[in-house]
């Protein structure tokens, strides 16, 4: 898996990057919930894996990361309308 930050090949199951250490995890665009990489669909709400969108919800979740605590980026997400 590509690192979205620094563009470093990682292991297929790995949840951070090990050259810089940011978030591996795709995002679910519906409900927001941490995606099973690899996979078709959300194990949480079963929506498609749409990676485009889940690799766009990963981006923002990183951002807003890097500002606050990743628990509260989470709850705030989660209170946001389905795309």
């Amino acid at each position: 898996m590509k690192c979205p930050r620094c563009q470093q090949e990682n292991p297929t199951d790995a949840r951070f990057c090990e050259d810089c250490g940011a978030s591996l995890a795709l995002i679910c665009p519906t409900c927001r919930i941490e995606m099973t990489p690899g996979k078709r669909f959300c194990g949480s709400c079963g929506s498609p894996a749409d990676t485009s969108a889940a690799k766009a919800g990963r981006e923002i979740f990183e951002r807003l990361g890097t500002l606050i605590e990743p628990d509260t980026v989470r709850a705030e997400l989660a209170e946001l309308p389905a795309a």
